[in-house]
């Protein structure tokens, strides 16, 4: 009887380090996503700026007389 008792707390020490190891695994790819999402966030904030210059410096010429 103590030996199968022992036998199934094995079993769920085993599940508990399987469990542990999804678990690491888990936070390694938020943190990956969360670092591809900063990568694309610092991505797009750069071409709305880019956007920003082009159509100030369009604006400049624009008043300048430079498209007539």
């Amino acid at each position: 009887m103590i030996g199968s008792f022992y036998s199934i707390e094995n079993k769920f020490d085993s599940i508990d380090r399987r469990f542990d190891v999804i678990g690491a695994r888990m936070d390694s790819t938020d943190a990956k996503i969360d670092g591809h999402h900063k990568e694309v966030m610092d991505r797009f904030n750069k071409l709305e700026l880019d956007q920003d210059f082009i159509r100030e410096k369009a604006s400049r010429n624009e008043r300048a007389g430079a498209y007539y």
